[in-house]
């Protein structure tokens, strides 16, 4: 797939998704309005009724996470602005231009947090989907949590993206919504890790596939007779989300947000917690700042474990109490 060019080029989704922003929220409050001559408090003010007034069909009131996209978006409508010199600029005590937006104070946190699976709970995940008739899936599953790969990223992979020699897959394209896509970003489309433990397991999918060919989908659907990709939203659906209920992941009935994509928080935290450098981390997924990889991971760690251990055991509290 053509590679993009350009400075700081969006992803397609990221680009629908601020359209989506602007057409539905940002431009029937604001759209009437001078830039230069909305005050801080203004926006505050907005925010908080975005937050509190229900909104929609389901009649709930915006959540602080999807303000702070409109607060992010609102504040690269201003820096495209004052680059192109349409509302002033003043310059701050770093010698930058300052942001009006971020003056506007909101909620910088967002109630949701992603189900994480932990080892011993993949385990069980893999073992509900081991069998003939799901290797596909479990394969899908050890790739997802092993590599930290985007649905979007693994699904549309094909055999010749796989180097065996250099033990590594390789990103080229995207696909989502029934389509290829760019990647989510250009640094994104590289190269992941692949252990010989994994490589072993998709040598073995490869041999049971119908659909073997260089050029093939590895995750191709029967359906389709191999033409696209394999569903990612269906998969999740009809294995993962059953197999994460066994593993006591998420309950039955669990009407929140589970798929492919909470194995790669899974597996941030996974090196969080067992002291992997945020380096490294940051690198096995892709992020481009070291502030997007904290968000994927929690703050437990092995020294806190073992500190908390401490005072358990000053009260007499141990593992087999």
């Amino acid at each position: 797939m053509k590679k993009r060019v350009g400075i700081a080029v969006k992803a397609e989704e990221t680009v629908a998704t601020f359209e989506l922003l602007l057409d539905r929220w940002i431009l029937p409050r604001w759209g009437d309005r001078k830039a230069a001559e909305i005050k801080p408090l203004e926006f505050e003010a907005w925010f908080e009724a975005l937050t509190s007034t229900p909104y929609g069909g389901n009649k709930r009131p915006l959540s602080w996470a999807t303000v702070a996209k409109l607060k992010s978006m609102m504040s690269q409508v201003y820096k495209h602005a004052q680059r192109h010199e349409l509302i002033e600029a003043a310059i701050g005590s770093d010698g930058r231009p300052t942001n009006p937006m971020l003056l506007a104070r909101s909620e910088s946190g967002t109630e949701y947090e992603a189900a994480v699976v932990t080892p011993g709970q993949m385990v069980v995940i893999l073992d509900q989907l081991a069998g003939p008739e799901t290797q596909l899936e479990w394969t899908l599953a050890l790739l997802h949590a092993a590599t930290a790969l985007r649905p979007e990223e693994a699904f549309c992979l094909q055999w010749s993206d796989i180097d065996w020699l250099k033990g590594q897959i390789n990103i080229n394209r995207a696909w989502s919504k029934g389509k290829l896509k760019s990647g989510k970003t250009i640094g994104s489309m590289t190269h992941v890790v692949m252990h010989p433990v994994l490589a072993d397991a998709l040598a073995s999918w490869r041999r049971e596939s119908c659909y073997s060919g260089d050029e093939e989908w590895v995750f191709a659907s029967k359906k389709f007779k191999g033409k696209v990709p394999r569903a990612a939203g269906t998969a999740a659906q009809d294995y993962l989300r059953s197999a994460a209920v066994k593993a006591g992941v998420i309950l039955p009935g669990y009407r929140g947000s589970f798929g492919w994509h909470n194995l790669r928080h899974s597996l941030a935290t996974f090196f969080a917690a067992n002291e992997v450098n945020l380096p490294v981390i940051q690198s096995m997924l892709r992020h481009a700042r070291p502030s997007t990889t904290a968000l994927y991971t929690r703050r437990v760690n092995a020294p806190q474990l073992a500190a908390q251990e401490k005072f358990l055991a000053a009260i007499k509290l141990t593992p087999a109490a």
